[in-house]
């Protein structure tokens, strides 16, 4: 931040890092995993991208993903539509993100909620723009078959 000012100075934006949270149920960790390499792999060294599967043993694992949403520029939400316990993870995950965001006053770059979903967004993110797979349950189900079949 320039001196008195609390904007960022040329200096200081060259050097920010773009921060995305992905978030998602454990029975949807495959997408995670592909759409998380996928960022990285896009955005390269101007980014860094969360998965749980980062965090060590031994934390205090959810006050570790409240310190890692603190800083979250981007949390996406990858929904499948596939049955999850009513109080999983990504729902705690996303009420505290939200409140980040309505609890911040001057940001640089808003924080943003991005769903990424196989037939339709999770209900509380309907109204927000986010991006479709283009694929059926059935076909991601058959496809991830054939990718364990492999391995």
């Amino acid at each position: 931040m320039g001196p008195a000012t609390g904007r960022q100075t040329e200096t200081d934006a060259k050097q920010r890092v773009f921060r995305l949270f992905i978030s998602y149920a454990k029975e949807d960790e495959k997408i995670a995993i592909a759409v998380s390499n996928a960022v990285q792999t896009a955005l390269g060294p101007s980014a860094e991208v969360f998965i749980d599967s980062g965090l060590r043993f031994g934390l205090a694992f959810q006050d570790e993903i409240k310190k890692k949403l603190d800083e979250t520029d981007v949390l996406v939400v990858i929904h499948s539509g596939s049955l999850k316990p009513a109080f999983a993870f990504p729902g705690m995950e996303l009420g505290y993100f939200i409140h980040c965001m309505q609890s911040e006053s001057i940001l640089d770059f808003p924080r943003r909620i991005v769903p990424i979903y196989l037939e339709t967004p999770p209900d509380v993110l309907a109204g927000t723009e986010g991006v479709n797979i283009g694929i059926s349950r059935a076909t991601l189900s058959r496809s991830l078959s054939r990718i364990m079949k492999r391995a």
